[in-house]
């Protein structure tokens, strides 16, 4: 990939299954182009709701606008003002407008303390993924530290990282951890995800209707025939086989990177799993880690930055079109890093 005048690898940006540049989802995009007048956009997003919902096994689907602006209508859709609120503010940034929130973070285990309930309901906003690093939030883990033996009123989780890339058929988190049935709704925002516009909230019929009729924004249509587009794949037998090429990818650069003696950080999921579509080193301050990146940069390697309970962590996000020959170079690259650099 060319960026700024220089050949560089990049490992440092989420796309790990590249539906985007897929040529079922490119021709649908040029469809788009040439027939943009032919279908509704009310036509697409129900389609793109349908798809979605059947794929997760849902009741039902609707499609929203930005994830910012989702995230708004569904805390204040879901939640009465008296409602305690368990949230991450720093990657969810609209639950700091509801009044009760108790804060945690997803990539600090030490801030999962149980919530401090008061005489009103409560509800949890979790994440599937970090978006940092690309690690997997142990939602097991998670929900006992936060929860307990306590049920919420609601909980709803953020799967924008996590869907079409882990679980069952690329159902997500939720799917992976055995948590569904425990989840009132789960989201994605495509173009953070797999691609393409708006946001896509699933769950039971009673609730996804409640969202949408209090919905505030719709995406244009052209962003929701990307996105149906992607889906279409992602649910796919191509899309277990570009999930099997992330995995392999994610497995030969792991073996590399331990044969040059890094033996890579476990990135969140279930104990002894690779979960995880990362491969994580551990640096043992933000200076070095930053010097880490750098000299990775300089040399045509482009990182990632992630923090995991204290530790930092530098993350390589392998994709599908990385072939083996190209993460030969990045752990050859790496190994000389290390020569000249501490971890």
């Amino acid at each position: 990939m060319k960026t700024a005048g220089n050949e560089r690898l990049i490992l440092g940006t989420w796309d790990p299954i590249r539906l985007t540049s897929h040529h079922h989802v490119m021709s649908e995009v040029l469809e788009t182009q040439l027939h943009r007048n032919e279908q509704s956009r009310s036509a697409i997003a129900h389609r793109l709701e349908q798809e979605t919902a059947d794929w997760l096994g849902a009741e039902d689907a609707v499609v929203l606008g930005s994830r910012d602006i989702a995230v708004q209508d569904l805390v204040r859709n879901l939640f009465s003002r008296s409602d305690v609120l368990l949230a991450d503010p720093a990657l969810h940034p609209g639950v700091v407008s509801h009044p009760f929130v108790e804060s945690f973070r997803h990539n600090r285990p030490s801030t999962w303390q149980a919530a401090h309930l008061g005489s009103g309901g409560f509800g949890l906003l979790a994440a599937g993924v970090q978006p940092d690093s690309g690690g997997v939030v142990p939602l097991d883990q998670l929900f006992e530290a936060l929860l307990g033996e306590v049920g919420p009123d609601q909980i709803v989780l953020d799967e924008t990282r996590s869907i079409g890339v882990i679980g069952v058929q690329g159902r997500g988190a939720a799917d992976l951890f055995g948590l569904t049935e425990r989840i009132s709704l789960r989201f994605m925002d495509f173009q953070r995800g797999l691609g393409g516009g708006g946001t896509c909230v699933v769950g039971p019929r009673r609730l996804v209707e409640r969202i949408r009729e209090r919905a505030s924004e719709t995406p244009p249509a052209d962003e929701l025939r990307t996105a149906l587009a992607c889906v279409l794949v992602a649910r796919s037998p191509e899309g277990e086989l570009l999930r099997e090429r992330l995995r392999n990818n994610c497995a030969y650069l792991q073996g590399g990177l331990a044969d040059i003696g890094l033996v890579s950080t476990s990135l969140g999921g279930r104990p002894g799993a690779c979960d995880s579509p990362a491969v994580g080193v551990t640096i043992s301050d933000v200076a070095l880690a930053s010097l880490w990146l750098r000299e990775l940069d300089q040399r045509g390697v482009a990182a990632a930055l992630g923090e995991w309970n204290g530790q930092f962590i530098l993350s390589f996000l392998p994709t599908t079109a990385h072939s083996h020959e190209q993460l030969d170079h990045v752990i050859d690259v790496v190994s000389a890093v290390h020569q000249v650099l501490p971890r």
